[in-house]
């Protein structure tokens, strides 16, 4: 199937949409081992500098040494390609960076309306954290059965076997030479950026620039882009979240499956009640960039089209800009990270689940 010109996935097409930004600033936050640039693309306010990290601040008792909540617009990172093979991201924020600069995306639609929500945000888009894994994966996965799909993701050891899960965690980093092919998972080192997130032992080039970014931009929200052979969802809340952040982040799963029916688009339907409340993902990147700055930091999963999903290029870009749209709407109703609040947590052992004190904004 021959891809779209508005289907930007490849690292020239990545590289050339970062090099048409007028309105944006770009910043090159790492090389990868395989020579690529690990791309940051920024719109809004630069933020100011506070005097404490998020750490002390919170030792402080002061979330404004940190960060000022209160006149600064909120910032979100929004993060692609952790895992190379899933491009569907890519393709999304490659779309968004070409309609927070012209109001269209590369196939021409009107998206003023998401233009217009993001300029109440500061918004850095990382389009591909991954560009190893991405360089060596194809342009899409539509119409891959479930064996292809796990041989381009996690790769195949020397004798011709798929790796496959849990082997592609058991071994971090898979070692180039144990294996015929690594996949679009890890870097050319063989590590799965997502979890190159134990505190003292980050080893990578890549997921120290984006812990750096995070805490450096204070974010407030930092959305993790995925993709899986399912429909979308926001997965459950990881180990390290603040018990805020696991409320809304079940919240937030329950806000996409009710905002992607809306709009006719295919969704995870989230039962009542529903298991992530009281299920958590392990550690991960995610909760590396929650503890970085105190952001809300989701996991979305999208389809790629494999395992006998159907689905189009059209309909894989709107579910990107879609869940984007979900988080520029609903925060301006509620901040991602109300972060004295997060604070001031108070356990009442007779009241499920934990009640707050709630923050002066």
């Amino acid at each position: 199937m021959c891809k779209p010109d508005f289907w930007k996935v490849r690292l020239s097409e990545v590289r050339h949409t970062v090099e048409n930004v007028k309105t944006g600033s770009v910043e090159t936050l790492a090389v990868s081992p395989g020579g690529h640039p690990v791309y940051a693309v920024s719109y809004g306010p630069e933020p100011e500098p506070g005097t404490s990290n998020w750490s002390a601040a919170m030792g402080a008792g002061n979330a404004s040494v940190y960060r000022d909540g209160t006149t600064d617009p909120q910032r979100m990172v929004l993060v692609g390609a952790c895992h190379g093979a899933e491009m569907e991201a890519v393709a999304g924020l490659t779309n968004l960076i070409q309609i927070l600069e012209t109001g269209r995306d590369f196939a021409g639609r009107d998206r003023r309306e998401i233009q217009q929500l993001a300029e109440n945000y500061r918004i850095v888009i990382l389009p591909c954290l991954n560009p190893d894994g991405r360089e060596k994966s194809p342009d899409d996965m539509i119409g891959r059965s479930a064996d292809e799909a796990l041989r381009i993701n996690q790769g195949e050891w020397n004798d011709g076997t798929a790796i496959g899960y849990p082997a592609c965690k058991e071994h971090q980093p898979l070692h180039p030479a144990d294996c015929r092919t690594l996949g679009g998972y890890p870097n050319r080192d063989g590590y799965n950026l997502m979890h190159d997130a134990t505190p003292g032992d980050i080893r990578t080039a890549e997921a120290r620039a984006l812990l750096g970014l995070v805490a450096r931009e204070g974010a407030d929200l930092v959305l993790h882009m995925h993709s899986h052979a399912k429909a979308p969802e926001i997965l459950p809340a990881h180990h390290g979240m603040y018990d805020l952040h696991r409320i809304r982040t079940t919240a937030y799963r329950r806000r996409l499956q009710e905002f992607f029916q809306e709009r006719g688009l295919d969704v995870t339907q989230i039962p009542s009640p529903d298991p992530a409340a009281t299920w958590l993902c392990p550690v991960n990147l995610a909760t590396m960039t929650t503890l970085a700055s105190g952001a809300l930091s989701p996991v979305y999963e999208q389809p790629c089209g494999s395992h006998g999903y159907d689905i189009g290029y059209e309909t894989m870009l709107e579910h990107a800009l879609s869940a984007v749209e979900l988080f520029l709407r609903w925060g301006l109703k509620e901040k991602f990270s109300p972060r004295m609040e997060l604070m001031y947590t108070v356990f009442d052992a007779d009241s499920t689940p934990f009640t707050y004190r709630k923050e002066q904004w």
